[in-house]
């Protein structure tokens, strides 16, 4: 794997893990590898699943549009 797609990829992760982080606690239930979070506050949980997804997809459209030369 080239560099810029391994750091895809982690975007793409990290992306993953705060939607389905949001998602799981709209239903009323625990994201164990975010529970630590939630413990602290539940609006810091919050904040950092979406700054998750903001970082996620910022890292994808970094990676995929910078230039190749």
């Amino acid at each position: 794997m080239v560099k810029h797609e391994i750091w895809t990829l982690v975007g793409f992760l990290i992306f993953m893990m705060g939607i389905v982080g949001i998602l799981i606690s709209m239903v009323g239930l625990d994201f164990i590898p975010l529970k630590f979070v939630d413990d602290v506050s539940k609006v810091g949980g919050l904040l950092l699943r979406v700054v998750m997804i903001f970082g996620g997809i910022s890292l994808m459209f970094i990676n995929r549009t910078k230039s190749r030369g």
